[in-house]
């Protein structure tokens, strides 16, 4: 079993990175901090076999991090990962100086993720294994052929020991090694290989197949995205002839009973339209197709928008609405941004009943926050975390589908990736909830984003 170390002061990051993780071998651990020292102390007690960290932290940079791990962990190929923003060249620069192995830019986009992850758990397992068959030998040679003064100094350059002179000794599974005191280290190691291959073929063969399998599933689930991302029209179009129909159907003169029931097809469609469009949307997220298209405009104008859009069913329900914006230019994707904050107030409308919903807008720095406050019963909070799962709801155990889906949060998690920001929630049980998205204030990137990708 695999346990790879997630470092990242950002709650939504870790969040993502571990799911991410987790899925790159059957069995795989993740144990996640949010400050590199901790993170630091509880890995001499237990040493990962990937580190995946953030960059930009509080106590030290992800430089200074990277040079501690080499200086204090015990394993020199231990593989680091560290993640920086598309225009931090220099911050990549010095994560690899200081010893990282790998670098992944965020946004992260999620096959090169497992890619790449993958790759490097791999090969630090084979060194591992390599090692460990290395030292045994050189303690088997040891005995047999204790190294004097002379020949245990390396030998010079273009010198060559030929194989005639060395001493060999009966292995214990019948083979003969050879008793040497200076040797190539890729011989060495295709050595250690076959004597494993020997000691449990069967163990060999499964490991091969269960590599094998795991990368036929990986391709297919890939393979599923990519296909749902690109049969995205032709999916919808049924449910676009089905409201064509339906609008059709309800201006007929229709007894009472048949117009009960042309009202529950009329639901049922929309239920089936809802939950076709949330997984097509997400599909598309994990294929990497959703391009951000970053443009420069005003927030407020975004967030009057949705207040006149929902303003007739908070009447309807009895809620207040307001909005508190700020008068300043983002640069981000604005459609993406939009969508993202229309699902957190379409969410505090499903289950908020009485008070009401206030939009708001502050500065933070470089970002402006917007956050969206509800009056509803509030979340649990060894809930918090769950509420962003697909499909995850609260209090929905017979899946009132009027209730939404389960899948909102998913997709605002998703897309917040996808553009580089953050989003988290914090509430109060009986009291309300929160949630809470950053977007880039215009001016603040130097470079242009990266294109496509994702996530997770």
């Amino acid at each position: 079993m695999s346990l790879v170390v997630v470092v990242d002061d950002r709650t939504t990051n870790r969040h993502i990175l571990c799911r991410l993780a987790r899925s790159l071998e059957a069995g795989t651990e993740t144990k996640a901090f949010d400050r590199p020292l901790t993170a630091l102390a509880a890995m001499k007690d237990r040493p990962p076999d990937l580190i995946i960290t953030d960059f930009a932290m509080p106590e030290m940079d992800g430089a200074e991090f990277v040079a501690r791990c080499r200086r204090e962990l015990p394993d020199p190929d231990l593989p680091i990962i560290v993640i920086t923003a598309y225009e931090d060249q220099d911050f990549r620069y010095r994560a690899l100086e200081a010893g990282a192995t790998d670098f992944l830019l965020s946004p992260i986009d999620h096959r090169e993720f497992r890619t790449r992850a993958g790759n490097l758990l791999k090969m630090g397992r084979q060194q591992r294994i390599i090692r460990q068959r290395t030292n045994l030998l050189e303690k088997e040679l040891g005995q047999f052929h204790p190294p004097s003064a002379a020949a245990a100094q390396a030998p010079g350059e273009g010198e060559v020991r030929t194989l005639a002179a060395l001493p060999a000794r009966q292995g214990h599974n019948g083979k003969c090694y050879l008793a040497v005191n200076g040797w190539d280290s890729s011989a060495m190691d295709l050595a250690g290989r076959q004597e494993m291959a020997d000691l449990d073929p069967e163990t060999c063969l499964a490991q091969r197949e269960l590599a094998t399998a795991r990368a036929e599933a990986a391709q297919a689930d890939a393979a599923k995205s990519r296909f749902l991302a690109a049969a995205s029209h032709d999916l919808r179009q049924p449910f676009q002839a089905m409201n064509l129909y339906m609008q059709l159907l309800e201006e007929l003169e229709l007894p009472p009973k048949a117009r009960t029931i042309a009202d529950l097809l009329r639901k049922s469609v929309q239920a089936g339209e809802e939950l076709l469009s949330a997984l097509l949307d997400i599909s598309a997220l994990e294929a990497g197709t959703v391009t951000p298209n970053i443009t420069v405009f005003a927030v407020a104008d975004l967030v009057q928008e949705l207040i006149g859009e929902y303003s007739s069913l908070a009447a309807g329900k009895g809620l207040s609405l307001r909005a508190f914006p700020v008068e300043a230019l983002v640069e981000t994707d604005r459609v993406l941004a939009k969508r993202m904050i229309r699902n957190l107030v379409h969410n505090a409308f499903r289950y908020t009943e009485r008070g009401g919903i206030l939009v708001g807008c502050r500065r933070r720095g470089s970002r402006i926050l917007i956050q969206v406050f509800d009056t509803a019963c509030g979340i649990p909070p060894d809930k918090l975390q769950m509420i962003f799962e697909d499909f995850y709801q609260l209090d929905n155990p017979s899946r009132d589908k009027a209730k939404g889906l389960g899948l909102g949060l998913s997709i605002v998690e998703r897309t917040a990736h996808l553009l580089g920001q953050d989003v988290w929630v914090a509430s109060r049980l009986g009291r309300g909830s929160v949630f809470s998205i950053t977007l880039p204030l215009a001016g603040d990137r130097k470079t242009s984003p990266p294109k496509g990708g994702m996530p997770t």
